[in-house]
């Protein structure tokens, strides 16, 4: 089996050298815990399930435009009641996936906390919060919000 190195995954020692003994000892614990055979089993059967499963050509999705006939009004608020209806029964959820930390970008924590707006200087997490507000105002419901970082 292929060590650290071998799998592509050097970047986990990046900041070796900026962390303290104790931090050493718990990722080399980690390190250590890993069954790498079972992973790399579960790569290689998950790799020849997709290869028997995509046959074809791959087409993308048909495109929506804005609604300019009768008909595509129609259909837009037909689905627009259907929505509301779904948020006002309380099946409706939001969950945003969230790209990690933001060290790379010299932050400490998440990057959806960095401001994204020159002016209000609001993050990306402030204008989904803000956008589920007005839609459980608008509806009298409550969303539940799930943030995956």
């Amino acid at each position: 089996m292929k060590n650290n190195f071998e799998i592509e995954q050097s970047h986990i020692f990046r900041w070796w050298n900026e962390m303290s003994s104790t931090e050493k000892q718990h990722l080399l614990g980690q390190i250590a815990s890993i069954d790498f055979q079972f992973v790399r089993k579960l790569f290689n059967s998950c790799l020849r399930e997709t290869a028997y499963t995509i046959q074809g050509n791959l087409m993308p999705p048909q495109v929506i435009t804005v609604p300019e006939r009768t008909f595509e009004k129609a259909e837009v608020q037909r689905v627009k009641q259907i929505g509301g209806h779904s948020l006002q029964e309380g099946k409706i959820a939001v969950l945003t996936v969230a790209g990690g930390d933001g060290t790379r970008l010299g932050a400490n924590g998440p990057k959806g906390i960095l401001p994204i707006a020159p002016i209000s200087q609001k993050s990306i997490f402030q204008f989904h919060a803000e956008k589920i507000r007005a839609i459980q105002q608008r509806y009298h419901t409550r969303i539940p919000w799930y943030i995956m970082t």
